[in-house]
């Protein structure tokens, strides 16, 4: 378990010796032991202790703060002196457009590929699905290959998205209401889980970035302003569809999930506490699955697969002539 979730409503971080301790009301629900984790994540009102703090980040542990919706608030972020060298060059080159563009127009490449995917997999089952909507989407990721301008990739990445979310509006049960793909606030249920689930999978980027040596909030696609993780949210779209994507298409279709889940309120149509319990298993659950790509032949899980990537991001960065090779399913 890389990731440690706290999302009880009470529940309190707290040490113990090298174990961590997630308690409620003094009742001790889970012990873990602090060496095998490599970060934590808090949800909603939990909460942790000064000592538990100060542990963590005597580990070099990373602590990420989310909100009931899932919005990231920040993190605490230890200190990695080894890696100065590895943030300069990463700075150093926010500003080289060549460098920028190059790795943009691969993330967003590989996005598409990962898209049109899970697109051909729904279509084996759904003749809903069509052959026009796959042919669409492989012809936007060849333009996003050779797209001139970061401005021009983002879009062709908004064509490939609205084709895309169409195409599951269509295999999605009617009685989930998802038309489109709609945030800031989500208005059904399928928007809420698939919010949520990116707000997890960006904080999961976060640490995997930081364990790399590299400033999770300092990016090249997205540009760094308002606090925002930018590198984080460049490295997540590659795993979108096959991680958040999927695991809530097979969640409502495997009934792992009900309406009763969500509640409805000024800020939109959002998960409960016993929604994101549950979409929050869900991810950790699809998170350790193990996959095999082209690029790693062994099957290995989608958490070792963020650190990967992580890793050849950081090559690319130290070595531009490199070059950086997107995440893509089979």
């Amino acid at each position: 378990m890389p990731s440690l979730y706290v999302s009880q409503p009470g529940a309190k971080l707290e040490i113990e010796y090298e174990r961590l301790l997630v308690t409620i009301q003094d009742e001790v629900i889970t012990r873990i032991p602090i060496a095998n984790i490599n970060q934590i994540i808090i949800i909603g009102q939990a909460g942790m202790t000064t000592p538990a703090i100060h542990s963590l980040l005597y580990r070099k542990i990373p602590v990420f703060f989310l909100n009931r919706a899932g919005s990231v608030y920040g993190g605490l972020l230890p200190n990695l002196d080894s890696s100065f060298q590895t943030r300069k060059q990463q700075y150093g080159l926010l500003d080289d457009e060549r460098f920028k563009q190059a790795v943009s127009r691969e993330q967003i490449a590989a996005k598409i590929h990962n898209q049109r995917v899970i697109a051909s997999r729904l279509h084996r089952s759904n003749q809903l699905v069509t052959p026009k909507d796959l042919a669409a989407l492989s012809q936007l990721r060849v333009e996003a290959e050779e797209a001139a301008t970061i401005e021009v990739l983002r879009g062709i990445e908004g064509t490939a998205a609205r084709i895309y979310f169409d195409t599951l509006s269509r295999v999605i049960p009617i009685e989930w209401h998802f038309n489109d793909r709609n945030r800031r606030p989500p208005r059904d249920p399928v928007n809420a889980m698939l919010s949520f689930g990116y707000s997890l999978l960006v904080t999961a980027m976060c640490g995997s970035l930081q364990l790399a040596g590299l400033d999770p909030y300092a990016g090249y696609l997205h540009s760094p302003s308002r606090g925002k993780p930018a590198l984080a949210l460049d490295l997540m779209e590659e795993f979108r569809a096959p991680v958040v994507d999927a695991m809530v298409i097979a969640a409502v279709h495997n009934h792992r999930i009900h309406t009763n889940c969500f509640s409805e309120s000024s800020e939109g149509c959002l998960l409960n506490e016993k929604g994101r319990r549950i979409v929050t298993d869900l991810f950790i659950e699809k998170i350790n699955q193990p996959l095999q790509t082209k690029q790693i032949r062994r099957a290995i899980s989608y958490q070792k697969h963020f650190e990967v990537q992580a890793r050849h991001l950081k090559k690319s960065i130290l070595h531009p002539e490199i070059g950086y090779r997107g995440f893509r399913i089979r």
